[in-house]
């Protein structure tokens, strides 16, 4: 039998350099890059496999996967939600169309929380939203003594953050609670809270696919209040807070200092407005004195 591996590895840079064509001629920016993404999660590799020439082709049954991909890719479907999995702080978190997918210019949250907490300290840290739970266990995982409360209106929501957690063997340091906000938490139970509230008004522009497959209640806020679920959080914020105890505030695009000011008529201090990786105020860091 003949063993031919340069034919092998032609055969996958043909099926990579068709596909990279079919979303470029979709408008996809990023083609190539995608396209070794999918391929390699249809073959159940990983990237730099496909880098340092990978030579094995995809199966009958992993090539109609990948097609599927393809043709869902075109229509706009993000990445993150075909292969199921998107990197955060350093982790894999599952996502699916009940969760937002985790974005870098997250990362300020995680690490300013974690400025804020002691890496021995013991405390009791709420994610309100949590969604894919991304925040507050990517916080954890740097906090081996902190516990943690992850809070979502959405029951497919907390299931997809109960599966992160057990991934990441996390479940034991979670409580998860189906609820809106602060509404069910006691009073004077937290050292932190991680919120990243709806703050994308429905009549501004997002990222392609953005409003047509990730959850719209996790994205807009209500056209008549760019601020209604701040002000939600804000109302029992300094109740459930401990003395001392922090709000970490993700914000939207020049909305930074609109917050502060709902945020000190609530009776809480301003420590610092953070900045994203691209310069854009995207952190409100609050404190009940």
């Amino acid at each position: 039998m003949s063993f031919d591996p340069v034919g092998r590895q032609q055969a996958v840079q043909e099926r990579l350099l068709a596909a990279k064509r079919v979303l470029e001629g979709a408008g996809i920016a990023d083609a190539g890059l995608e396209v070794e993404m999918l391929f390699a999660a249809a073959a159940g590799i990983s990237r730099k496999q496909i880098v340092a020439g990978y030579d094995s082709d995809l199966s009958p049954q992993q090539a109609e996967v990948f097609q599927n991909w393809l043709q869902r890719r075109c229509d706009g479907e993000p990445v993150a939600y075909l292969e199921g999995w998107q990197g955060f702080y350093g982790l894999e978190f599952e996502v699916n169309r009940h969760v937002l997918i985790p974005r870098a210019d997250s990362e300020c949250l995680v690490d300013s929380a974690l400025e804020f907490i002691a890496p021995t300290a013991v405390a009791c840290i709420a994610d309100l939203g949590t969604g894919s739970g991304c925040l507050l266990q990517a916080t954890l995982s740097q906090r081996p003594n902190c516990r943690g409360i992850a809070v979502d209106k959405s029951a497919d929501a907390l299931r997809t953050a109960r599966r992160n957690a057990a991934h990441l063997g996390l479940t034991d340091r979670i409580r998860f609670v189906q609820a809106s906000w602060l509404e069910s938490l006691a009073n004077n139970c937290l050292h932190a809270i991680l919120c990243n509230p709806p703050y994308v008004h429905p009549s501004e522009p997002v990222g392609p696919g953005v409003a047509d497959f990730e959850p719209t209640m996790a994205l807009f806020t209500p056209p008549e209040d760019a601020y209604s679920e701040y002000r939600q959080v804000l109302k029992r914020a300094t109740d459930v807070l401990k003395t001392g105890g922090r709000l970490f505030f993700e914000v939207g695009f020049g909305r930074a200092q609109d917050v502060v000011g709902l945020s000190e008529e609530a009776g809480l201090d301003l420590i610092r407005v953070v900045k994203d990786l691209a310069g854009v105020e995207r952190l409100v860091e609050l404190q009940r004195n």
